[in-house]
């Protein structure tokens, strides 16, 4: 009996290669045929059981994802869940974290872009007495939790265009005051505009921080002269002291802090003067006119 099987397997494998013999028995080709043609659905059966399962894995950890299931569980009221999700990272304690979300009824957040695993957020928490304040920046998340952010309260800039010399303040409490100085000959040791005819403006910046402590040393000024709004030159001169803001990088809140800031302007345009500071990083700019 093994020998006769042994004899049909053979005839199978070369009746393609032995026309002459597969035309004297053509019932050994069509039985052997299927087969050869079995054999695939062996070999493709595995290939479907990853791709079922990949997309479970990936969700898990997905930075978005983590940070949509943080704030979800901040608004079902699992702080344990939440604190265990990254809360700890921003806080000292679980009862502190408890403690900070105390007046938040609820927590809406916009998913506003990834790259890599960090997540841009716009975050509006609404508050028992139905206020409400807007937050946004971004989260960094590793191994499945929330380990950094830099996020900020954002809000309108002021509104109006005040004179030199009357502060603004922002939303937050952060104030900014500008007042120009006069002008004066650009000297010698001064850096770096290109002409030495124009007259240098010295405006004094003042800064005073609100509640939270900010680095006033990132402070962008910037000044336009004429009707036409020409930018002008930064002017730099250490033996005047007009160097900008200078001093610690982390100004305490309702501390104040001054720099003084040159600009290279041609002596017939000092009447149509607009200035611009943007105070830190995390607050619009403001202008000024003289």
């Amino acid at each position: 009996m093994k020998r006769a099987i042994g004899a049909l397997v053979l005839a199978g494998v070369l009746g393609l290669a032995a026309c002459t013999s597969a035309k004297n028995n053509n019932k050994t080709m069509t039985t052997e045929a299927p087969a050869t043609t079995q054999a695939p659905p062996s070999t493709a059966a595995p290939e479907a059981t990853p791709t079922t399962k990949a997309p479970a894995a990936t969700r898990a950890a997905d930075p978005a994802h983590v940070v949509r299931a943080y704030y979800d569980a901040i608004n079902a009221g699992d702080y344990q869940r939440a604190f265990n999700l990254g809360g700890s990272a921003f806080t000292s304690s679980y009862d502190s974290f408890v403690a900070g979300l105390n007046d938040t009824s609820h927590e809406a957040v916009t998913i506003t872009g990834t790259h890599g695993n960090v997540v841009s957020i716009r975050l509006v928490a609404t508050h028992d007495d139905g206020s409400t304040i807007t937050f946004e920046g971004t989260y960094t998340v590793r191994s499945g939790k929330l380990v950094a952010a830099n996020i900020h309260k954002v809000g309108p800039p002021p509104a109006a265009t005040p004179k030199a010399g009357t502060p603004i303040t922002y939303p937050d409490g952060l104030k900014v005051a500008a007042k120009y100085l006069g002008t004066r000959p650009i000297s010698e040791t001064a850096c770096c505009p290109t002409r030495k005819t124009d007259v240098d403006v010295v405006v004094r910046i003042s800064i005073t921080a609100a509640n939270t402590p900010i680095d006033p040393t990132g402070a962008v000024v910037s000044l336009t002269y004429g009707k036409e709004g020409n930018q002008a030159e930064d002017v730099s001169d250490s033996e005047k002291g007009i160097n900008g803001i200078e001093g610690p990088s982390k100004l305490l809140p309702h501390h104040k802090v001054n720099g003084l800031f040159g600009f290279a302007v041609p002596p017939d345009q000092v009447n149509h003067l607009v200035l611009t500071v943007q105070p830190d990083f995390d607050h619009d700019p403001v202008t000024f006119e003289h």
